[in-house]
This record gives structure tokens, sequence and C-alpha cells, in this order.
């Protein structure tokens, strides 16, 4: 495991100077609503684990699940501000999050909401409940019912959500990942969501996405086994857990950045929604965020 002190020697380092860097994208995608236990009876799960590394004590933050996915970008979910959030009433002025520090570092990113309704040139910033109509010279988008802003943590901010053109250039609807891909784009920084019906959220376990990692496109599977490509990871995590347990959630890393002699294998570290931040932030020598994820554990990816 990276230890503090490292994260320390880093903090101020030049991405292109980090000589100890473990990865150069990653791509988080967040599923919905179930446990560990039950996202280990899927065969899926269990097969994505195979391939990689499973996180046996990683919890999430609380309850309901928007604060998850802000705590996972932000290193707090301010709960001194926000009390069982939902589409519409979180809206943050002024708050440093992850994509700041990547855009300061000249690092990339971008996140992909599968059936966002917003395209190149119109920032869907409502909730995923609305309809938007086509209008002549303006934005033509379908129904939204599929796509929940709650569960895009990015238009929780300002910074994003009152920014037109930042917004379209870094909000994208979920099958772009697959021209990325193709087009050898992927950022540095990614952050996928499937739709409601594909997260777990409105759908039983076994309906949930394993997706890119077996067969969905050739594209996929090139860019996780990096085929004339970098060093990548992907993520698969869940928000939350259903009620019913104590917050465990199931968390796995795959790709080429996962060294081989920790494929198939578990880490009993215990880590949160923060360690994606500081893990982030130990991999590209970027300061902390000043909240939870500055004592964040990083994942154990080391050599």
């Amino acid at each position: 495991m990276w230890s503090h002190d490292v994260v320390h020697e880093w903090k101020y380092a030049h991405p292109a100077n980090v000589p100890h860097s473990r990865f150069d994208r990653i791509i988080v995608t967040f599923l919905e609503n179930h446990n560990f236990t039950e996202a280990m009876n899927v065969k899926a799960y269990r097969e994505i684990a195979k391939k990689g590394l499973l996180m046996t004590k990683y919890y999430g933050a609380v309850h309901p699940s928007q604060p998850n996915y802000i705590a996972s970008i932000a290193g707090d979910y301010f709960s001194d501000e926000v009390h069982g959030a939902t589409d519409e009433d979180v809206h943050f002025t002024g708050k440093k999050i992850l994509t700041d520090l990547l855009d300061e570092a000249g690092l990339t990113w971008k996140t992909y909401q599968e059936s966002y309704p917003g395209n190149s040139t119109f920032c869907f910033t409502e909730s995923g409940n609305a309809t938007v109509f086509g209008t002549e010279g303006g934005p033509t988008v379908g129904n939204s019912r599929l796509y929940k802003r709650k569960h895009n943590p990015f238009m929780s901010f300002s910074q994003i959500e009152h920014n037109t053109e930042y917004c379209t250039a870094h909000v994208f609807d979920g099958p772009q990942l697959k021209e990325d891909i193709k087009a050898g784009t992927v950022p540095n920084y990614a952050f996928y969501t499937p739709n409601m019906c594909e997260d777990g959220h409105d759908s039983d376990v076994d309906a949930l996405k394993a997706d890119p990692i077996e067969g969905r496109t050739s594209e996929c599977n090139d860019f996780f086994h990096d085929k004339g490509d970098g060093r990548n990871l992907y993520m698969f995590v869940f928000d939350e857990d259903n009620y019913m347990s104590d917050q465990r959630i199931y968390a796995a890393l795959v790709g080429s950045a996962v060294p081989e002699h920790l494929v198939g294998t578990t880490s009993d570290i215990r880590m949160s929604h923060y360690s994606i931040i500081s893990t982030i932030s130990a991999n590209w020598g970027l300061p902390n965020l000043g909240r939870f994820d500055v004592d964040a554990p990083v994942f154990p990816l080391s050599a």
C-alpha cells in the first residue's frame, strides 16, 4: 500500500514527473443499492473479482444514494448542508472538487451518464423526471426518466451546473465512452453511471451491467487489456447497501494497472468513497481537498 509519506511527497509534484504513478486512466462505475454479499452472489461480479483486486472492507458513507456520489468527488457530503438529498435540492457554490484538481494539473476528465438527455450544445441540469422537447434552433433531447441528476454528482456543483460550455465539454451520454475508446480519447479520469434500469436501482442485482469487462464491444476489451494503450484501471463500486447491513459494499479494481501478483486477490484494508479521491491524488501528485480524503487510505496497488 502507498504510505501517507509517499502521498505527502507527491502533493505538489507535476503529474508528468510522478515516477511511481500506477495508472494513466481510471474509470469509476457506480452501481446502486446492494450490499457486498448480494453482489458476490452474482456470477458476473465474482468473475470481475477474479480478474482484479477485490476490496472486502469497502463501505458506503451514508444513506441515501446522492451523498455517496458527492462524497466520491468532493471528499465530504456536507451533512450540515444536505439532509436526505434528492434530485433537485443540492446546489453547491464555491466548493472545490476532484475535477478542479485535475483541471489545475492539466489532466482530463469526463462523466458518462447513461440516458443523459443533454448534448454537445445543451447542458441538462434538471431532474431526470423531466422531458425536454426539441425546439427549432434549440436542443433536441429524448425522455430522461432513466437518467437521474442525483446520480450525476457533478451537476450539484456550480462550476459545472452553471457553465454551459464547460458542462457540455465534460458531461456525456453513456455511449460516448465506446466512441472515446475507439478514438483513443478516454480521459485520465472518467465517472460512469448506468441508467436507472441498469445500475440496480430499479432492477434486481442480477440485471446489473458487468460492462465493459466481458465482451460488450471489442473496443472495451482492447481498452482494459491495453492492446497498444497505456495503464488503465477500472473500478466497479456500489454507492450504498440496501439498508439491511452495515454499509459494506462491493468494490473491485480491474485492468492492466492492477499488478499481476494482485490479480485474483483481496484486500481487507478498510476503505470508502473518499479513497477514490486520495488514490487519484496520490497517483498524479495532486493536492488534497482538505476534507475526509486527507486520511483516506489509497487503493493497495503497490507493485
